[in-house]
């Protein structure tokens, strides 16, 4: 995930069930990083969104779930 705010953030690939994967180390805009799902547990066809931690801000949900089979 590239970041485009203008904040330094890191994140973590979420389930519907709520399990969360590995979080990533903290970085800043205009750089990105990818969460393995194969590191995860979940089998292929999860829907994932983003759980996104702003360093001295919010943590939110991305707005948008993904399939796994289409990453």
């Amino acid at each position: 995930m590239v970041n485009n705010a203008g904040l330094v953030l890191s994140w973590a690939a979420a389930a519907r069930t709520g399990e969360q994967s590995a979080q990533t180390d903290e970085y800043p805009i205009n750089q990105a990083r990818v969460v393995d799902l194969a590191t995860t547990l979940w089998p292929q066809g999860t829907d994932v969104r983003p759980f996104v931690d702003a360093v001295a801000g919010t943590k939110e949900f991305g707005s948008s779930d993904v399939s796994s089979r289409h990453l």
